[in-house]
């Protein structure tokens, strides 16, 4: 490679504009956006959280009506909410699935020295 030969009064050498600048600052604003958006979606979770079915209320009557039990309350309303899944939960089903043994491996090979044809002497 040769070095190039460059004069003072180059036109090559003077600084940028202030609009070329901030062109290639969008530019470059907008390209690091793109790439940081797109790591940002790739780690959001993909399956969204299943939405819960609204309370349900329930009218209770109890079988013992006196002013003992139940506060002397002839009847009682009871909010019905589903309750969230604990992730600390051990599980409820035992799966005791019996894996098949894995075949044996082969045997040793035995190393004979070659067979010899029988000569008259033996």
């Amino acid at each position: 490679m040769i070095p190039a030969v460059l004069k003072e009064d180059d036109d090559s050498l003077e600084k940028p504009s202030e609009e070329i600048v901030q062109e290639m600052t969008e530019k470059t604003r907008d390209a690091l956006e793109r790439q940081i958006s797109s790591k940002i979606y790739a780690a959001l979770p993909t399956k969204a959280a299943p939405k819960r079915e609204p309370a349900k209320y329930v009218r209770y009557t109890p079988t013992h009506q006196s002013d003992e039990f139940n506060s002397g309350a002839k009847q009682r309303v009871v909010r019905m909410v589903e309750m969230p899944r604990d992730p600390m939960e051990p599980p409820r089903f035992k799966i005791n699935n019996k894996i098949p043994a894995a075949p044996p491996s082969p045997p040793a090979p035995v190393l004979h020295s070659p067979p010899r044809k029988v000569t008259v002497k033996e």
